[in-house]
């Protein structure tokens, strides 16, 4: 019976280990940059809304921007993606 419940006991560690990063690790901090509130915004604010982007060990962070300088920011590396529509 012990062990049983030894073995339950480690297998739930381990499943939750799977699901969420550990306490204590740093996110890694993703900059995406955005027009601002559109259709092409919505589904990444509502997958960080819903903490998946989280759940992948990611800290997303909006940057509003203007074509010509996301374009230069993107190219720079000072941005990690774009949400726009009208980039190329």
């Amino acid at each position: 019976m012990r062990i049983a419940l030894t073995g339950a006991m480690l297998l739930s560690l381990a499943i939750l280990s799977l699901t969420e990063p550990p306490i204590g690790w740093a996110l890694d901090e993703v900059t995406v940059s955005t027009t601002g509130p559109s259709i092409f915004f919505l589904p990444a604010e509502v997958a960080r809304q819903q903490g998946f982007f989280r759940e992948q060990n990611l800290d997303i962070k909006y940057l509003v921007t203007r074509t010509e300088a996301d374009r230069a920011a993107l190219a720079s590396a000072n941005i990690d993606y774009t949400l726009r529509a009208d980039f190329l």
